[in-house]
């Protein structure tokens, strides 16, 4: 082998030990999601993913509570979804994975004043054109809140395990230590390739004993 033929070889071999695995990057996702994410999130039927570490009871009873949150949603009662705050922390909502001092935090009766009042609230940025995202409350759920129908368009749940990945850092778990969550994942259509995927994640504490919610977090493709 010549010597140009030698240094080819060599950085072709160093190349290849570049490229690794897809692995956890601790953002609700994995560093190359085209390949592990892509077949986690593939499968055609509704699938629970579950952290073997949590208590399958308490597991069981987590998926009721968050199941019949989205029974609730599903009939846009908004109302009654208000009585699920947790009573001294209220319910954070956040558009994308990163919570920041501009996200709203709601106690049950500011949020049902600001319901019947249709006050336009500012919940955020839009990702990508940095524009103030401002709504109401009815407008917030139906784009990230409820953006689609969950409850029948649902293809994983995810409970105390795997999130969908986004480019957006997941920084929740440092503000809510002790929450557990439920991921609710819409693969998206075809007619977008998967990019049009959506889901809406409840965290929730306990409280004497009770469910609440003290999080509800959007997630979805990002720039």
């Amino acid at each position: 082998m010549n010597k140009k033929n030698l240094i080819i070889f060599t950085i072709f071999i160093m190349l290849i030990s570049c490229i690794q695995k897809p692995t956890s990057n601790g953002l609700g996702g994995v560093v190359d999601e085209e390949i592990e994410y892509n077949e986690v999130m593939s499968k055609d039927s509704t699938d629970i993913e579950i952290n073997d570490e949590i208590i399958k009871e308490d597991s069981t009873t987590l998926e009721q509570f968050t199941d019949q949150l989205i029974d609730v949603l599903s009939n846009n009662n908004l109302t009654e979804f208000a009585q699920y705050f947790h009573p001294e922390k209220g319910t954070y909502f956040s558009p994308y994975t990163f919570l920041d001092t501009m996200g709203v935090n709601y106690k049950t009766d500011e949020f049902i004043t600001d319901l019947n009042q249709n006050k336009v609230i500012l919940w955020g940025r839009y990702d990508g054109s940095g524009d103030p995202i401002e709504l109401t409350i009815k407008d917030y759920f139906k784009q990230f809140v409820y953006p689609v129908d969950f409850k029948t368009l649902t293809t994983r749940k995810n409970i105390n395990s795997k999130l969908a990945f986004s480019n957006t850092l997941n920084n929740i778990k440092s503000i809510f230590p002790d929450a557990q969550y439920v991921e609710y994942y819409y693969k998206g259509s075809g007619n977008y390739d998967g990019m049009d995927w959506s889901s809406l994640i409840f965290y929730i504490e306990k409280y004497q004993g009770n469910f609440y919610l003290v999080a509800v977090v959007h997630n979805e493709w990002t720039i």
